[in-house]
């Protein structure tokens, strides 16, 4: 059969190889002018950072295997111990034991609830209350059981859910948590890409068929057992089968004609993204003292160290690769200013505080940042170079970090989202049991195969 696959992110990548491997004829759109989507990495004079997605944990078994098949090791990264910075007060992670345990407590009370599920998320209709409820709901429960100051409980799965612990379903977040309750510890951020994340998606292209660059997906037509793609250039090319392998919550950027289910339009309007932006903070060298990797209940959130490892020259990255217009259209993005020799720091956030600062600007969002680095570690102001923002909730192909599920989601719109419907199906980081993450998208990727296997036997 012959098939688009729209969207050459870590899901649309592995779809186009799976497929191609499977004997399909396949064509690969991407409306950026390089591969990866929410994966991007800036190269530095010292190695790189990751302005996305990142960090590979142990048990993302899929992702594991890819890298290995394409000749990838992925590189252990420990951070540990950390810092802390809570109400004001300082830990490092292992004198971090007088909020630790009461942690764990919130955390085996939430796989209780988890284990009855259905690893299905929207086959549990008996939790239906569950579903109307959010994090932050439950979570200001869980504080006065676990004795845990509330704002302690906010920073933690803030961070992990990338927005504002009431803007996240309850039910969804406990599905989320069905795929990692084997972990014994340890298995979450434990290694990171030898050659960048956005290197682990162009080592997929030459497995993956010819890629058009620049193509954003406008309207899709459905027409005589065939699905037609416009993407406002030009004629609208047909295929037997199609899949769109884009952000969640770009789906409803795109127009259907002569239409697709209600249920489906429903889904695209109801989808939801993490509100998360990275901001690159620069420095002339390193001023810290063991890990800068820090939690905080401020707006700073989250920080960590880039990657040091020198980053293979990625500008031949372009040669060879199997492209429909410019055969160097994959191009590195410029190393940021003023960055020299020096090291970055990686500021995570989500919620609302990231939306402020990032309609703050980069300037302004890295000078906030900085006077709260600065209590956290001393020296940082005087080495301080400028910062870089990533803000992928205002990005147009994005509309945010990752998936996340808002309440009520799960039973009313979650199926119908995934599900295939007239020769469409639909691949990302919400297509699989791992949630929100790369091994979800590549999960996803398979599913949609399998899917398309089916199709073919039909015919």
């Amino acid at each position: 059969m012959k098939i688009g696959v729209v969207g050459m992110g870590a899901a649309g990548l592995r779809t186009m190889m799976l497929l191609r491997e499977a004997g399909h004829e396949v064509q690969g759109f991407e409306a950026r002018d390089r591969v990866g989507g929410r994966l991007k990495t800036i190269r530095t004079e010292t190695g790189f950072y990751e302005a996305g997605g990142e960090w590979i944990d142990a048990d993302h078994h899929r992702l594991l295997a890819l890298l290995k098949e394409l000749g990838q090791e992925p590189v252990p990264d420990s951070q540990y111990p950390g810092a802390v910075f809570m109400a004001g007060k300082r830990y490092t992670e292992d004198e971090y034991e007088e909020h630790a345990e009461a942690l764990e407590k919130v955390e085996e009370e939430a796989d209780k609830l988890a284990l009855d599920l259905d690893e299905v998320p929207w086959h549990n209709s008996l939790y239906a209350n569950l579903d109307g409820q959010t994090l932050g709901d439950w979570l200001d429960a869980q504080a006065g059981k676990a004795s845990i100051p509330r704002r302690i409980l906010e920073s933690v799965y803030r961070s992990d859910e990338g927005d504002d612990t009431h803007e996240i379903g309850l039910l969804g977040w406990l599905c989320g948590r069905l795929a990692a309750l084997d972990r014994t510890g340890g298995e979450m951020s434990s290694m990171r890409f030898p050659d960048g994340a956005q290197g682990f998606c162009e080592a997929m292209v030459e497995r993956a068929g010819p890629i058009m660059f620049g193509a954003a997906l406008q309207q899709v037509t459905f027409e005589n057992n065939q699905i037609g793609l416009f993407f406002g250039k030009e004629e609208v090319r047909w295929f037997d089968q199609v899949v769109l392998a884009l952000p969640a919550g770009c789906l409803r950027d795109i127009a259907f004609e002569p239409g697709i289910s209600e249920a489906k339009q429903e889904a695209f309007e109801a989808a939801r993204m993490s509100r998360t932006i990275k901001i690159a903070m620069h420095f002339d060298e390193k001023f810290w003292e063991g890990s800068p990797r820090t939690l905080t209940d401020s707006a700073l959130q989250q920080v960590w160290a880039a990657q040091l490892s020198p980053l293979p020259s990625l500008g031949g990255a372009g040669g060879g690769l199997n492209t429909e217009a410019d055969p160097h259209a994959i191009n590195p993005p410029p190393t940021p200013p003023n960055l020299g020799r020096g090291v970055s720091l990686l500021a995570y956030l989500g919620g609302e505080r990231a939306i402020e600062l990032a309609l703050m600007g980069e300037e302004e969002a890295g000078k906030a940042l900085l006077e709260e680095l600065e209590q956290i570690h001393p020296g940082a102001k005087a080495h301080y170079k400028g910062a870089t923002l990533h803000d992928w909730v205002h990005d147009d192909f994005s509309h945010g970090g990752f998936f996340s599920l808002p309440p009520g989601y799960v039973l009313d719109h979650y199926g119908a989202l995934v599900r295939s419907e007239n020769g469409l199906h639909f691949a990302g980081d919400f297509g699989g049991s791992w949630i929100g993450t790369i091994e979800g998208a590549l999960e996803s990727a398979e599913r949609v195969a399998e899917e398309i296997k089916r199709a073919a036997n039909v015919h």
